[in-house]
């Protein structure tokens, strides 16, 4: 099966148009001697617009809009955080995934979404967020951060890119104890939304969000970790856990087909006023 590099194929030129590049480079924050942060208290401002303005995944950027305040607080708090500094990869992990979703929301805010190619590479190319004296891009935080250091396939279910096939952003800041059951309920909910992921029993197919291609590798190297064969490594055997009960035979079977959904990047809520 053949899968794009990235999850967003830029033609090469559009390359040449980001403000920076997604470079796997040495992220140099502070030393993890300085004050331990305080991830509770870090991410009660992201909480409180959260839990305000989105309902069932769909974000209501006019009222985030009319009041960023707790956004703008919660992004400029960042600048000042060393992520070394909290307390164990379970807070890092939660910190991350939350730093993401804040600059994606910050970035529709200025009139970004990604319902373009050149609007994909401003949205995730450029920098949106600085933490600890290191701006960083979206893409930086997911590839760069996220997906080498934390090897968690589940964060593909946490991130939220501002589109309509875009798993549902949640009405609360992932937390440290928390953020694995978080990303699984997450992943549970995305499958059982039928304008993402369907099944289709009386011909054993499965028609899936794109993510589960372009990521493919992530989740056969969760499969690796947890000591699977290789013979028995897919897609399918990595979503049995959080399927819903009624894709379990067709997941099951030997004559199981799945196919790929178009992705849906239309903005994943009511557009603000800074998009007219």
């Amino acid at each position: 099966m053949s899968r794009p590099v990235s999850p967003y194929p830029w033609p090469l030129w559009l390359l040449f148009l980001s403000l920076t590049a997604c470079a796997d480079r040495e992220l140099r924050f502070r030393s993890p001697t300085s004050t331990p942060t305080d991830l509770a208290l870090l991410t009660a401002p992201l909480g409180s617009f959260l839990g305000r303005d989105v309902k069932d995944g769909q974000v209501n950027y006019p009222a985030l809009e009319a009041d960023p305040e707790p956004l703008r607080r919660y992004l400029t708090s960042l600048k000042a955080v060393d992520p070394a500094s909290l307390p164990d990869d379970e807070a890092r992990l939660a910190f991350w995934i939350n730093t993401y979703n804040a600059a994606i929301l910050s970035r529709v805010l200025e009139g970004l979404d990604a319902s373009s190619l050149l609007g994909r590479a401003r949205l995730f190319k450029s920098v949106a967020v600085t933490v600890g004296g290191e701006a960083l891009s979206p893409d930086e935080i997911e590839h760069t951060i996220l997906r080498k250091r934390f090897e968690e396939p589940l964060i593909h279910f946490g991130l939220v890119c501002a589109s309509k096939s875009c798993p549902p952003l949640r009405s609360e800041a992932y937390r440290a104890g928390d953020v694995r059951a978080q990303l699984e309920d997450n992943l549970r909910t995305f499958l059982a939304d039928p304008s993402k992921n369907r099944h289709e029993p009386a011909s054993r197919t499965l028609s899936l969000s794109p993510i589960f291609n372009w990521f493919e590798e992530d989740f056969l190297a969760a499969l690796e970790r947890d000591g699977v064969a290789e013979s028995e490594r897919s897609v399918a055997r990595f979503l049995k856990p959080y399927a819903p009960p009624e894709w379990r035979a067709t997941l099951d079977s030997p004559e199981l087909e799945i196919e790929f959904l178009d992705y849906d990047w239309t903005l994943n809520g009511p557009a603000p006023k800074s998009h007219d």
